[in-house]
C-alpha cells in the first residue's frame, strides 16, 4: 500500500468519525427536544380545564352533557383524551340522543366541541308504578325519563299513554302504539287524546270526539284491525250515527255502540250492532 493510499484511508477515517460524532450530537439534541415537548404536552392539563360548547341540542339540559362529559375527562390528560369514547358513553347515558359528534381542539385553547342529534318524542307513559315521574315515548321505541329534558321545549302534543306497569310495555309494543297513531293523523284524519294499555296488553283508544275504540290485543295484527276503521267509519259516516265505542276484536267485522238520537235526552240509551 502506497502513501497515497493511506491518506486516502486515514481522510476517510476522519470523516466517518467526524459524520458519527455529529449524528451524536443531533440524536442528543432531539432526544433533549422530545423530552422538552414531551414535558409540555403532560403540563398542558395544568394551563386549564377545557371548554365544552354544545351545539343543536334542544330538549336535553346542556348542563346534564356539560357535567357528564366533563366527570369523564377530569384529571386526564387532554391529549390523551379520545372524542369516539366520549361520544359512546354519552349515548349510553342519555336514551335522548340520536348521534353525537365530538371534536377535539387545540387551538386556541383546548375545547371540546359536541353537536348531537335528539330523537323525536311523540308520547307521555304514565304507570300505576312510576309515582308522579311519567316516561317520554320516543319514535324509536326508547322510554325517556325526565331527568335530563327542559319540559319548557316539550312538544304541546304528545299523546298521554296509561298503563299499570311501565314495565310491561315492550319497545315492539311502543313502536306498533307509533304507527297507530300515524294511521289516525294521516289515513283517518282523527284525533287521539289518550292510549289505555290493559292488564292484558290490549289497547284502548279515546279520541278527541269522545269515541272510545278498543282495537285488541298489541301485537302484529293490531294493525290489520285497526285498519277496518276505514271502511267503517265510512259506513258511519253514511248512515250518520253518532258513535261513543267501537270494539275491533271480531276477526270479520266489528260491534259499534251508538247514540239513539231520539233517546239523546234520556241519559243516551245506547244501541249494539255489527257492522261487516
Amino acid at each position: 500500500m502506497n502513501d497515497f493510499q493511506k491518506n486516502l484511508l486515514l481522510r476517510r477515517k476522519h470523516y466517518r468519525e467526524r459524520r458519527n460524532t455529529v449524528r451524536k450530537i443531533l440524536f442528543i439534541m432531539l432526544l433533549i427536544l422530545f423530552f422538552f415537548v414531551l414535558y409540555f404536552i403532560l403540563q398542558i392539563p395544568n394551563t386549564g380545564p377545557a371548554a365544552i360548547e354544545l351545539s343543536k341540542n334542544h330538549l336535553i339540559k346542556s348542563e346534564y352533557i356539560v357535567q357528564n362529559i366533563s366527570k369523564e375527562i377530569s384529571g386526564r390528560n387532554f391529549f390523551f383524551i379520545s372524542p369516539r369514547k366520549l361520544t359512546k358513553n354519552l349515548l349510553l347515558s342519555c336514551g335522548l340522543l340520536k348521534n353525537a359528534v365530538i371534536r377535539k381542539y387545540l387551538l386556541p385553547r383546548l375545547k371540546l366541541v359536541v353537536i348531537v342529534k335528539e330523537k323525536q318524542l311523540w308520547g307521555k307513559l304514565i304507570a300505576n308504578n312510576s309515582g308522579n315521574n311519567p316516561a317520554y315515548i320516543t319514535n324509536e321505541g326508547n322510554l325517556i325519563n325526565g331527568n335530563y329534558i327542559n319540559f319548557n321545549l316539550l312538544p304541546e302534543d304528545l299523546i298521554l299513554v296509561f298503563c299499570t306497569n311501565s314495565t310491561y310495555v315492550s319497545e315492539a309494543a311502543l313502536l306498533i302504539l307509533k304507527d297507530t297513531l300515524d294511521f289516525f293523523n294521516t289515513r283517518l284524519k282523527i284525533k287521539i287524546n289518550k292510549f289505555l294499555v290493559t292488564d292484558r296488553n290490549t289497547l284502548e283508544i279515546y279520541t278527541d270526539n269522545f269515541i272510545k275504540i278498543n282495537a285488541g290485543y298489541i301485537d302484529s295484527n293490531l294493525l290489520v284491525k285497526i285498519a277496518k276503521l276505514s271502511d267503517i267509519l265510512n259506513q258511519i259516516k253514511k248512515k250518520s250515527y253518532l258513535i261513543q265505542y267501537i270494539d275491533l276484536s271480531l276477526e270479520n267485522g266489528a260491534v259499534i255502540k251508538k247514540v239513539d238520537e231520539g233517546k239523546v235526552d234520556k241519559k243516551h240509551l245506547r244501541l249494539f250492532m255489527i257492522l261487516h
